[in-house]
């Protein structure tokens, strides 16, 4: 026989007895009672606000600097591959890493959010310069190398100094853009200061240093692949954000 729940049991407790009632009457997969465990334990107690109400509310607090409307931040998604320093926003969700849930604070994700909603409303700016700049370069090796080294040493010379300039033009173009994209990114970590106080940023992007978690250590390196990746490392973030600091400071 089920236990009879009482009335006056708080919205918490209900959910708590609830899962008693599961657990006594329905055999469930492990991963299944872990699952409903896990939205027990993240639908706060009574009268508490959720850890993603919270960020959610610091999110607002950010876009309304930013012009963005407060409806415009609804839930809050966690997703396993998903850049650890860095946060996402499409639609009306706020993207975070799975790897980060309970290691910030709800206020320590607001440079992040404001890092993150600046480059995504200024992304679009210098696009165009960048795309004429990167098709000037390949028509001048096109157009005017390759004659000359046709011209220079021979037929044979000039067609491989064609088919170089073909293989070679979309990764120049995939590398110039990736690296105008980290420019970008680097600069919005900069003009996110105007919202939150540049020692605070500094000191979120040191505490996420200080997890060494896996996918924050990989992008340190520096290899062939960081040259076609859109992702600075946190060590660049941080220095970044620290010699604008003392260089405003040496101007004071």
């Amino acid at each position: 026989m089920r236990q009879e729940m009482s009335s006056e049991i708080s919205p918490g407790g209900a959910l708590r007895q609830l899962w008693v009632e599961i657990e006594n009457n329905v055999r469930l997969k492990p991963s299944a009672l872990e699952l409903i465990m896990s939205g027990l334990s993240s639908s706060g107690s009574e009268g508490e606000p959720r850890e993603e109400d919270k960020i959610l509310e610091a999110a607002r607090e950010i876009g309304q600097h930013l012009g963005i409307p407060p409806s415009k931040f609804q839930r809050v998604l966690t997703i396993n591959h998903f850049p650890s320093d860095q946060c996402g926003f499409r639609g009306d969700t706020v993207f975070l890493s799975r790897l980060m849930v309970g290691k910030l604070d709800p206020e320590e994700w607001k440079p992040l959010l404001a890092s993150y909603l600046i480059h995504k409303k200024t992304r679009k700016q210098g696009l165009l310069p960048t795309a004429i700049i990167n098709a000037s370069v390949f028509a001048v090796l096109l157009f005017v190398g390759v004659p000359l080294i046709y011209w220079i040493f021979g037929e044979n010379a000039g067609a491989l100094a064609f088919a170089c300039a073909l293989v070679s033009f979309p990764v120049f173009f995939v590398n110039r853009s990736t690296q105008e994209t980290k420019k970008r990114k680097l600069k919005a970590d900069n003009q996110a200061t105007k919202i939150i106080e540049r020692e605070k940023f500094l000191q979120t992007l040191r505490k996420i240093d200080s997890f060494k978690l896996r996918d924050v250590e990989r992008a340190k390196k520096s290899g062939l692949l960081s040259h076609f990746s859109t992702r600075s490392s946190i060590s660049t973030r941080i220095s970044n954000l620290a010699v604008a600091l003392e260089s405003s400071s040496s101007r004071t």
